[in-house]
């Protein structure tokens, strides 16, 4: 059994020392940090990749408060290496975390911006905790770390932290000669000093200077001066028990009408507190009517598109003289919405003046400058003030989106064209997003396959040209929309589309999935529901994939839209076509 406790012994001062070196030698450019774009390889830390992140994961979640139960428990190894017995090794443990706490959250307090881990300078914990109690108790939440320190300590090391007066005496006992001193006699040596350089009228020096002098005869007339000195006082002392007596008789006659002013007092008292509440409630309402006042002044951009009379069919890009085929027409659409933008613009006004209250509440100094309201997010641009850093806003993140009732913000530190900071929020009530209004916005001028995807978070219709990006894919969590974006896709290559120009090969796994555009004319083949008919059918497209690249090889162009600019006769003249067989 003695074996097994120095084997497991040496593991744990292994482990020990491996954490000591990895926080030792902990540097803030090693993976898997996010403070530089290009981490450290190999990494700098004496331990490795290992220990690179090991320190980076406490320090993020504890702070530089980690090394208290990482001291401790060497201090419990070494007294396990004496022999010596250590009473309550975990209440221990326990006073040891407390202290980490405190320390990280009195770095937190005081030096909010020094730390190893950008971001989290001071622990994510303690972190935490300190903003909850800053927020309730201001500076106090200073006081109360500083007492949860000595609290942590005392359970920790109790006898350790009872002998820490006693030393502190005896380190200043070369101050005893200070101490020792009779301050009281010092203090009316000075006075003297200061009264022999600052001389007053001969009543008070008469007795000083003679006897200074050891004449007989200034002797004699300080003493004459002294008798009449008392005859006076004593004659303003009978002057003073007159006007006293005085004073006692009026008083005496002013109590009655004292006590009956007493309760007019107390009312108008009372009447004054409920004037000066009423004043600061005053002042409060009109605080916040200025600054929604303000903030009803700022631009908020709508760029939803409601004007459902200007929707037209000419706008599609698409060419109809196909023998008699006829496109769609946007009558089978649904039309967009027509009062969002009102219904958001004055959401956003209202968060905007949460936000503003949010910021100073926290300590943070800044201005919305601009409001972007998309359909799905709104985007609140905050220029902060000078000195500011944006990790300060990036670590009260969750409390924004507590006091906004949102389920999270993005924090956007850097938009282009803007010295701002940017604050994402998702809209409670999202807009629906129309194919028709997109269809119709002219976006899809001079694409050779447009997509209409719908709208970008800043609201502006996002239409893109599948011709310059051929290899697409569509991923997602469950219920995201992937089958809502295939499908758009699809509709909008039906209304920008003859069958002609365009052939779809569509594979559906699930067979529900692409059941609806089964009887559409575009098809080149049977909707694909069979896996085995499925490497088939893509076999088959790779081969004529091919195939036209022989032929565009041939023809000398580098894209299919050149392929089909080009006359038949200047193909023909380019392939070297000599008969009609060969051109077919």
């Amino acid at each position: 059994m003695l074996a097994w406790l120095r084997a497991a012994w040496v593991l744990a001062a292994g482990a020990f020392t491996l954490v000591v070196l990895a926080l030792a030698s902990f540097n803030s450019a090693d993976p898997p940090t996010a403070a530089v774009a290009v981490p450290n390889e190999p990494p700098l830390n004496l331990c490795g990749r290992f220990g690179a992140a090991v320190a980076y994961r406490l320090y993020e979640i504890f702070g530089v408060g980690v090394w208290v139960p990482v001291l401790y428990l060497g201090t419990v190894l070494a007294f396990l290496a004496s022999g010596r017995a250590l009473t309550h090794p975990f209440v221990r443990f326990i006073g040891a975390c407390v202290m980490m706490i405190a320390a990280g959250g009195l770095h937190n307090e005081w030096f909010p911006g020094v730390g190893p881990v950008a971001g989290y300078q001071a622990g994510l914990i303690p972190m935490s905790l300190s903003l909850e109690l800053h927020e309730h108790f201001g500076v106090g939440a200073s006081l109360l770390f500083l007492m949860m320190l000595a609290i942590g300590a005392i359970v920790m090391a109790d006898t350790l932290v009872a002998m820490i007066p006693g030393a502190v005496a005896s380190s200043l006992g070369f101050l005893a000669p200070i101490w020792n001193v009779d301050w009281s006699g010092a203090l009316a040596s000075l006075r003297e000093r200061v009264g022999a350089m600052f001389p007053q009228p001969a009543v008070a020096t008469a007795a000083p200077r003679a006897r200074r002098g050891g004449s007989k005869a200034a002797a004699a007339t300080a003493v004459v001066e002294e008798e009449e000195e008392e005859e006076d006082e004593e004659q303003d002392a009978d002057l003073e028990d007159a006007v006293e007596e005085a004073d006692e008789v009026e008083e005496d006659d002013a109590e009655t009408d004292d006590d009956a002013q007493d309760g007019d007092e107390a009312d108008a008292a009372a009447e004054e507190d409920e004037d000066a509440v009423a004043a600061s409630a005053v002042t409060r309402t009109a605080s916040d009517d200025e600054l929604r006042a303000r903030l009803a002044k700022l631009p908020v951009k709508m760029n939803t598109k409601t004007a459902s009379a200007q929707l037209s069919d000419a706008d599609i890009p698409r060419t109809p003289d196909y023998s008699g085929y006829q496109f769609p027409t946007l009558d089978l659409l649904d039309e967009p919405e027509g009062n969002y933008s009102e219904k958001a613009a004055q959401v956003a006004q209202d968060q905007a003046l949460v936000l503003t209250k949010t910021l100073n509440t926290y300590g943070i100094n800044g201005e919305i400058s601009e409001i972007e309201c998309g359909p799905v997010v709104t985007v609140y641009s905050v220029e902060l003030e000078a000195g500011t850093r944006v990790a300060q806003l990036k670590s009260i993140a969750e409390d924004i989106a507590r006091a906004l009732a949102a389920p999270h913000v993005r924090i956007i530190p850097n938009m282009a064209g803007s010295t701002a900071v940017g604050i994402e929020v998702p809209n409670k009530v999202k807009e629906k997003v129309r194919l028709k209004e997109l269809m119709s916005g002219g976006q899809a001028q001079g694409m050779m396959l447009p997509m209409f995807m719908g709208k970008d978070s800043s609201g502006e219709p996002l239409v893109l040209d599948l011709a310059k990006m051929p290899h697409m894919l569509i991923a997602g969590t469950t219920g995201s929309g992937k089958s809502v974006c295939m499908n758009t896709i699809i509709m909008s290559f039906l209304y920008t589309k003859r069958p002609d120009e365009l052939k779809l090969v569509l594979v559906d796994p699930k067979m529900v999935e692409m059941a609806m555009f089964a009887d559409i004319p575009h098809l080149a083949c049977p909707v694909v529901t069979e896996m085995g008919k499925a490497a088939a059918i893509l076999e088959w497209a790779v081969t004529k994939m091919e195939e036209r690249y022989e032929l565009l090889k041939e023809a000398g162009v580098r894209d299919i839209k050149t392929f089909n600019a080009m006359g038949e006769d200047e193909l023909r003249a380019q392939m070297n076509v000599t008969d009609d067989a060969e051109w077919a």
